[in-house]
């Protein structure tokens, strides 16, 4: 244990500990529901980009799958056109979740590392 030190003199023990050292952080409750918040948000917004990006997905497949045609007549170019509408809608909303997902973890660390900065030493002032 580093923070013993056992001397011997005489037949007596001589004992020397250090003090401890104890840290607190600055935290008050509308600092941690900001950041219990913008975790929430951030766990919603990372569900629906996961879904948006899972979706985007399916339609590239469906539309892969669908047998090319030969004329504009046949109705599997109605089919494909409406996927591919629907596969860069399914895109655009994968793409602004994400980065709503992005921001909200920024700024949830952002928070965390302000309360982080505000710590007390209480060793110190002793």
């Amino acid at each position: 244990m580093a923070d013993i030190k056992l001397n011997t003199h005489d037949g007596l023990i001589e004992a020397t500990i250090k003090q401890r050292q104890e840290t607190y952080y600055l935290v008050t409750s509308d600092t941690l529901n900001s950041v219990k918040s913008k975790s929430l948000f951030c766990d919603l917004f990372l569900l629906i980009a996961s879904l948006g990006w899972g979706a985007f997905l399916s339609t590239k497949i469906a539309i892969k799958s669908i047998p090319a045609t030969k004329t504009e007549a046949e109705p599997n170019i109605k089919v494909i056109e409406s996927l591919a509408t629907i596969n860069n809608l399914y895109l655009g909303v994968s793409i602004l979740f994400t980065l709503l997902t992005a921001i909200m973890y920024w700024q949830s660390y952002n928070g965390l590392r302000q309360i982080m900065n505000s710590k007390v030493n209480l060793s110190e002032n002793k």
